[in-house]
């Protein structure tokens, strides 16, 4: 039991999930069971049943989403990944943590091509950040067509303190883009304000 009573080990409550942050890793745990074997695009995927984050269960694939995340990572180039890891830290440089689903803006920006073209994760970044503010953090349709809205925070209350985070987080990365051409101590003044001083290097 020693291990998992360490006080460096953290366990947060996101959507659809329990994150657990240890020392060097963070693990996503979803209950989930069973549902059905499914065709989709010509393939058969299985389904299960996870929370909704309202207390009852809907439909998802995994594997599906996976999938459909994956390849739009490949058409990026690999930018998808890494920026959805950026979101992550910035959800978690608030004392309260940005109630935004990682699910919601991993979908968000495969089926938004954000990262995708050449660009550098500072665009990206802007261009997830203008899309959750121009979106106002509401649900988005499965692109898969398996789970009907995924959203983005749990609660109305939740979704308005995203979309304020989000839009105040777009308006600084849009600055900060701006700098990169003028002044780089600025740009980095800029990327700062956005990630609360926790700028990762």
């Amino acid at each position: 039991m020693g291990r998992y009573t360490d006080p460096a080990t953290l366990v947060r409550k996101d959507v659809h999930c329990i994150t657990i942050t240890f020392r060097d890793a963070k693990v996503d745990v979803v209950p989930a069971y069973f549902s059905r074997f499914a065709v989709l695009g010509g393939k058969n995927w299985p389904l299960f049943m996870m929370p909704d984050g309202y207390g009852g269960w809907k439909e998802t694939s995994p594997s599906r989403h996976n999938a459909y995340i994956s390849e739009a990572d490949k058409r990026s180039g690999g930018k998808l990944k890494y920026t959805a890891q950026l979101i992550k830290h910035w959800r978690y440089t608030r004392t309260v943590p940005v109630p935004v689903s990682s699910f919601h803006t991993e979908l968000l920006m495969a089926s938004g091509g954000h990262c995708d073209g050449v660009k550098g994760y500072a665009t990206c970044l802007r261009d997830v950040f203008r899309d959750l503010a121009a979106r106002g953090c509401r649900g988005l349709q499965d692109p898969v067509g398996i789970s009907g809205v995924i959203q983005c925070s749990r609660t109305e209350p939740q979704r308005s303190s995203a979309w304020n985070t989000a839009a105040y987080s777009r308006d600084h990365a849009v600055s900060a883009v701006a700098a990169e051409y003028t002044s780089i101590p600025e740009a980095v003044r800029q990327w700062k304000i956005v990630f609360n001083q926790d700028f990762p290097a």
